[in-house]
């Protein structure tokens, strides 16, 4: 095409000229959008365990349209956003799919999920503009892979080189009363964290004389301690924080 552009001034008289603009169209192959390569979905939502090994399949995209997936077409897979951690990676198969891989050791205590945005490279006007990328929810599954930990005040003290509670029972007699109270926290979510109490006993008999409380971790007398021999003082209890208490065999 050529396309002549005139241009005036403001002049009296007024005085103009002529400028001829050639123009060429540059042809694109072009297939219909239902026809076009692109991913099966819009959008994919995967749940994978964090104790998943690297190097592992995470998940085989799709790609459509088999009548332009000849091996003519170049075509590429990548992963435009969301991989700032370079924890995931994505190849082209044979079958000229898209394989997501984990690329290293995921942890659902500080990366919960994942959002991926996966795009295809292939000629001008051979995608499907709709299907062209995609966007991709990964969530990481928790597991029970933290142990409880006891938390201590920092005024405990230390019986060879592990920290203890310390308590004074001020009235031997009382029943009931409470003595001190355990904390231990776990890294885990939901009821994988949550974390139950209890006494170990021992020779001593000393966990004879307490309870407590499977859920605060609070210790109270069961029995009155003014009949303990003086001889067995301090008396000494083991506690145990364990968590998940909803599956004892976990």
């Amino acid at each position: 095409y050529q396309v002549d552009v005139k241009a005036y001034d403001s002049g009296e008289p007024q005085l103009s000229t002529i400028i001829s603009v050639p123009l060429f169209i540059r042809h694109i192959a072009t297939v219909p959008p239902d026809i076009g390569l692109g991913f099966s979905d819009d959008s994919y939502t995967i749940e994978i365990p964090e104790n998943t090994p690297d190097g592992a399949l995470v998940k085989m995209f799709t790609v459509v349209n088999s009548r332009v997936k000849s091996h003519t077409v170049p075509l590429r897979c990548s992963i435009t956003s969301g991989n700032e951690s370079g924890m995931f990676s994505i190849d082209i198969t044979e079958d000229r799919n898209c394989e997501l891989r984990l690329h290293g050791k995921i942890d659902h205590e500080k990366q919960y999920e994942y959002h991926l945005k996966l795009q295809l490279d292939t000629l001008a006007g051979l995608g499907n503009p709709a299907r062209i990328s995609t966007m991709v929810k990964i969530q990481v599954q928790d597991l029970n892979d933290n142990v409880p930990q006891f938390v201590y005040p920092e005024t405990s003290k230390r019986f060879n080189k592990e920290k203890y509670y310390g308590a004074v029972a001020r009235d031997r007699k009382e029943v009931g009363g409470t003595v001190l109270q355990v904390k231990a926290a776990d890294k885990d979510s939901g009821n994988l964290g949550n974390v139950e109490y209890r006494l170990i006993p021992d020779e001593s008999g000393a966990a004879d004389y307490f309870a407590v409380d499977p859920s605060t971790g609070s210790i109270r007398t069961r029995r009155g301690l003014d009949t303990i021999p003086e001889e067995q003082l301090p008396l000494r209890l083991t506690v145990e924080a364990r968590d998940n208490p909803a599956a004892p065999n976990d």
